[in-house]
């Protein structure tokens, strides 16, 4: 988990060095999703019962359901996007010989998609670490949308094709973030 949270820093701290990093040290998909974003995912939903401290309206059962909701939220979202990234990469890339094969293409996807979940993921983490409600926190997913777009070079994208991947990938990734919470939340 601590080289995935070395990611998540690098690319918080400079986006285009950050991606430049991730691919130099290609990382296994299967195993950063397994050993980063899935306990980085528990980790971020057990911080929702710290809230129970700072704020007296806050219960228990609010708490569980909110650890709930984050973990179901995110697990859903890398899915998605990946999934729907997938399916696109091929029309997006680049199409003078700087290709990535197959595999590589759907193993960067996977990669970039749990660095942005990731990084929507400390975003909440530090929402539930803090005592406060900042509305500074309200606008750093705006910084996740320069991250995504400095990703482009990572997953290869065409210069001419970026407006459709930054659609493509705002949709994918960090609306469903905000929908599915928002849905969840209608339940409790």
């Amino acid at each position: 988990m601590l080289t995935f949270i070395g990611y998540i820093m690098q690319l918080i701290i400079n986006p285009r060095r950050g991606w430049e990093d991730v691919a130099a040290d290609s990382p296994v998909p299967r195993s950063l999703l397994l050993t980063g974003l899935l306990p980085f995912i528990i980790l971020t939903a057990l911080t929702s019962f710290v809230r129970v401290f700072y704020f007296t309206d806050y219960t228990f059962i609010d708490a569980v359901q909110n650890a709930i909701i984050n973990a179901v939220t995110y697990f859903a979202t890398y899915f998605i996007a990946s999934f729907a990234i997938s399916l696109k990469i091929n029309a997006l890339e680049t199409t003078q010989g700087d290709t990535l094969s197959e595999t590589e293409a759907a193993d960067r996807v996977d990669v970039f998609c749990s660095c942005i979940v990731g990084l929507l993921l400390l975003i909440t983490l530090i929402s539930n670490l803090i005592p406060l409600d900042l509305s500074l926190l309200q606008y750093l997913p705006l910084y996740s949308v320069y991250v995504i777009w400095k990703g482009a070079e990572y997953l290869r994208i065409a210069t001419d094709k970026i407006g459709h991947f930054m659609i493509l990938s705002v949709l994918t990734i960090v609306v469903p973030v905000y929908l599915l919470g928002y849905f969840f939340h209608l339940f409790t």
